[in-house]
C-alpha cells in the first residue's frame, strides 16, 4: 500500500494532476485483470447474481469508486505531506470506520463490539497520527 501511494503520488506531480495519476493507475488495474481474466477459467456468467440483488443491496457496487477516491486522494496528499503521512491517515481511517461498520455488523459484517481495548487503541493511533503530523 505505501508503494502504491508514493508512485501513485509521484505519478501526480510528474503529470502535473493527481487526477491524470489516479486515472493512469486505474487504466493500468483494468488493463491487467481483464487480461487475467481471459487467461484463467472464470465465470463471468455469476456476475448475474450481482445483478438480481441490485436493488437490495446497491452498495455492493461501489467498490471501484471508493478505490479511485482512495487512490486520487493519495496522489493528490503525498506531494502534500508525504508518504509516511498518507499512510498512518490511512491505517487511522481503515480502523477507525473498521470498528464502526463492526460495531453494528454493517455493510452484511460479522458483528464485533468495540471493546475499550479497541477504543485506546485508536486513541493511541490518532495522538501518533497528530505527533507525526505536528511535532
Amino acid at each position: 500500500m505505501a508503494t502504491q501511494t508514493a508512485i501513485n503520488g509521484h505519478l501526480g506531480v510528474i503529470l502535473k494532476s493527481s487526477l491524470h495519476a489516479a486515472m493512469i493507475s486505474f487504466t493500468v488495474g483494468a488493463v491487467l485483470l481483464i487480461v487475467i481474466v481471459l487467461i484463467l477459467p472464470v465465470q463471468i456468467s455469476n456476475l448475474k447474481f450481482a445483478y438480481q440483488d441490485f436493488s437490495k443491496q446497491w452498495w455492493i457496487w461501489i467498490g471501484g469508486f471508493l478505490g479511485a477516491i482512495y487512490v486520487l486522494g493519495c496522489a493528490w496528499l503525498v506531494p502534500q505531506i508525504g508518504t509516511g503521512q498518507v499512510i498512518v491517515l490511512v491505517l487511522f481511517g481503515q480502523l477507525f470506520f473498521s470498528a464502526i461498520i463492526d460495531q453494528w455488523g454493517l455493510l452484511h459484517s460479522k458483528v464485533n463490539p468495540i471493546n475499550l481495548m479497541r477504543i485506546l487503541g485508536l486513541i493511541t493511533m490518532f495522538i501518533g497520527v497528530v505527533v507525526l503530523h505536528f511535532i
